[in-house]
């Protein structure tokens, strides 16, 4: 079932081709995206654009990761 957590899950992550398989990695990695998929007020772009700040700005990154 496509759902629209899916949709952006495949689109913005390309989760259908991940090919992380062996022990806990492909779990820990949906958490991680999951994660990533929160609401955040601070900055006011697209999932794709989040992911590219949070790749220069560390502190950002940690916010994302936060519980």
């Amino acid at each position: 079932m496509e759902n629209c957590l899916h949709w952006t899950l495949d689109v913005c992550f390309d989760e259908d081709r991940c090919r992380v398989r062996t022990g806990h990695a492909a779990q820990n990695l949906n958490i991680l995206r999951h994660m990533a998929l929160k609401r955040d007020t601070t900055k006011k772009a697209g999932i794709k654009r989040k992911r590219k700040i949070a790749s220069w700005d560390h502190s950002f990154l940690l916010s994302l990761l936060e519980f």
